[in-house]
């Protein structure tokens, strides 16, 4: 894949920081196989989600990026994105480290901060992620969660530097937030 760079915005006024939406997918799902790959009224789970996710990013006033994340050994069942509408970028990486391919995903794509969205949130509000930007670089954050948000909603904001201290000290993690939330206290939990 190409590797597209990111230019550098301004958001509300504030010190420029470059954001991007990471769906970490994988079709080797341990308890439901192919889960992503799955379809809801004839269309693959993952579809719907990357839908939701432009509607936050490239087509909103906010441009955020948005980058499928998956294993490398999963490359082939992703492909067909690329000629969808809601196409993302695509980054290949560790196959059996979730926490690890998130942020090489972040580093390859020059972001200050990714927005992880695992591959089953397909009803994420647009709304909350440019609110909960805001919010993270206002407040200067390291980690930005919500206790709050409706099941199948949720995401979380994770600086670069978390990320890089996360990866660096914990090795194929599945759950992610524990390991990030066990590097820092800079977080905020957004109601």
């Amino acid at each position: 894949y190409e590797l597209i760079l990111i230019p550098r915005v301004e958001i509300r006024n504030a010190v420029p920081m470059r954001f991007g939406i990471v769906v970490t997918a994988r079709a080797g799902s341990y308890r439901v196989p192919g889960k992503a790959l799955r379809k809801i009224n004839g269309k693959p789970v993952i579809e719907h989600l990357l839908q939701r996710c432009f509607e936050s990013g490239p087509n909103s006033s906010l441009f955020i990026p948005v980058i499928l994340a998956i294993p490398g050994a999963d490359d082939g069942h992703f492909k067909w994105l690329s000629s969808r509408t809601c196409a993302p970028m695509f980054f290949a990486g560790a196959d059996e480290d979730p926490l690890a391919r998130l942020h090489s995903a972040g580093e390859a794509f020059g972001l200050d901060a990714v927005i992880r969205v695992c591959h089953d949130k397909v009803f994420i509000e647009p709304e909350l992620i440019q609110l909960a930007c805001n919010t993270f670089e206002r407040k200067n954050l390291d980690y930005l969660y919500s206790s709050q948000f409706t099941a199948g909603a949720g995401f979380e904001i994770i600086s670069r530097q978390a990320l890089a201290l996360a990866s660096a000290k914990y090795k194929n993690v599945e759950h992610v937030s524990y390991a990030i939330k066990n590097i820092t206290t800079n977080s905020h939990n957004l109601e």
